[in-house]
């Protein structure tokens, strides 16, 4: 897969000791780590009730369990890893911008973040909005860290509509089954993850630069990142 392809050289710039959160089907190749901590919020076993479509045989053993939504990485401490890969999670959670701020604050400083977001254009999301970035700013002042079944409802006004023509119960139903999924949350494509990433260090009062980007021009798919904490 092209993106796969290139990831690789932003994940070469990790080393040490870190982790990864949420690797899924689609593990980090870090050739310089020392050591890897796996965390996601499911195990391996629970993976395929949730996720029928995937073959969970060959996913990683979870190492560390956690909800970055509601426990954000409270497993560690502060300054503690070298590097933290968060591919394909930030969409996901209710409060990215909190978030990003617990990858930082386990960063020691020199530490590197390699983070993917899906371009909307180029997958199921492309026909809905954008994610406001006034709205996620009033998610993480009011410390909103959990999702609710209503949340969805932009996926089945713009993904599945034929969900808006079911009964209460039926749709009350499905959303609590994205719920559950946790499907996403976040829209972005290349043009606006940057912003969000540039919004959110001047919120949180933290500094990066940027090592290494392949957006969507590239991979067809994801805006694909990796940062060091100054």
């Amino acid at each position: 897969m092209e993106f796969l392809k290139l990831r690789d050289p932003g994940y070469a710039l990790l080393a040490g000791s870190g982790i990864e959160i949420g690797g899924f089907e689609h593990p980090a190749r870090l050739p310089k780590a020392r050591q890897i901590t796996r965390c996601d919020r499911l195990l391996k076993e629970e993976v395929a009730a949730v996720f029928t479509e995937i073959d969970a045989t060959g996913l990683p053993e979870v190492d560390v369990r956690l909800d970055l939504d509601t426990e954000g990485l409270g497993f560690f401490p502060d300054a503690s890893l070298d590097f933290v890969v968060c591919c394909h999670v930030l969409e996901h959670v209710k409060n990215p911008i909190k978030a990003l701020g617990e990858i930082m604050r386990t960063l020691r400083r020199g530490g590197r973040a390699a983070l993917a977001i899906p371009d909307k254009d180029y997958t199921f999301d492309k026909n809905r909005p954008l994610t406001a970035w006034t709205s996620l700013e009033e998610i993480h002042r009011g410390n909103i860290t959990r999702p609710v079944p209503e949340d969805y409802m932009d996926i089945v006004r713009h993904v599945h509509p034929k969900m808006l023509l079911v009964g209460e119960a039926e749709r009350r139903g499905y959303l609590e089954h994205l719920l559950q999924r946790r499907e996403h949350l976040n829209i972005w494509d290349s043009a606006t993850f940057p912003l969000f990433l540039a919004r959110s260090a001047a919120l949180l009062g933290v500094q990066w630069r940027e090592l290494y980007v392949a957006g969507a021009d590239q991979s067809r798919f994801e805006y694909f990142t990796t940062l060091e904490k100054a």
